[in-house]
């Protein structure tokens, strides 16, 4: 995940290793296994993770909340790749980096019997630097202060990712109603260029394919499109409703 190449991945909420098995085998880049809105366990968690990992694809789990002893669960599950909510300052990204990552970089706590070292303590300074290295980190800023603070967020070190909240970004200029609407689409072209200014990605959400396709021309590098429920949802809907027109 650490280079600029355009990505595109979706939402994972049911807590199903077995749906994730079946995302992972489509063309998507990532799926986002989603914490806050699920039932998922921290049992769940990894093997989610397994799963895509079995299949090549990369595994990004999103936090409920940024507690460090909480953020430190979620990474000795084995993921490289963390999503973190509610980011509305310098300060609060600060806060995530301090927790994510390891002296002398952040104050992360250490066992080396973890997934992460490959339970052992054996070469633990090579794999200490290397968890820091290789940890990627998105932040999701939300809300207006969130949306007011981008440029000193994406100018703190240590972040991969900013995923901006769409409906918040238009909440900004009083325009959530129509996001297809010439200043919403500014205003997420120049919200871009100031995060990617920084070196940092800059990602969102997709409701529908036709979205994702704005983004992916406004340049977005990382993006997150429909739901693994919502399809499932959506495609039998739309099915039965084919059928019984017949």
């Amino acid at each position: 995940m650490g280079n600029f190449k355009q990505r595109f991945g979706t939402w994972c909420s049911l807590n199903s290793v077995n749906a994730v098995d079946v995302i992972c085998s489509t063309d998507l880049d990532f799926v986002i296994i989603d914490e806050e809105h699920s039932s998922v366990s921290f049992a769940g968690m990894e093997n989610m993770v397994r799963a895509c990992e079995a299949r090549g694809k990369q595994a990004i789990i999103r936090s409920s909340n940024d507690d460090k002893q909480h953020l430190l669960r979620i990474l000795e599950a084995g993921s490289n790749a963390l999503m973190v909510p509610h980011i509305s300052s310098a300060n609060d990204a600060k806060k995530v980096v301090e927790s994510v990552k390891y002296p002398p970089e952040g104050s992360r706590g250490l066992s080396p019997y973890t997934r992460q070292h490959n339970f052992s303590d054996q070469n633990l300074s090579d794999s200490l630097s290397h968890a820091n290295e290789n940890q990627f980190l998105g932040l999701l800023v939300e809300g207006e202060e969130g949306i007011k603070n981008i440029a000193e967020i994406s100018k703190v070190q240590g972040i991969d990712l900013i995923y901006i909240g769409l409906f918040d970004l238009a909440k900004t200029i009083g325009m959530v109603d129509n996001l297809t609407d010439p200043k919403i689409l500014k205003l997420l072209k120049d919200t871009k260029e100031i995060i990617q200014a920084n070196g940092v990605m800059v990602g969102s959400m997709a409701k529908d394919v036709e979205y994702a396709k704005i983004l992916s021309d406004i340049g977005y590098d990382f993006i997150a499109f429909y739901n693994d429920s919502a399809a499932l949802k959506s495609y039998f809907q739309d099915a039965i409703k084919d059928i019984k027109a017949n």
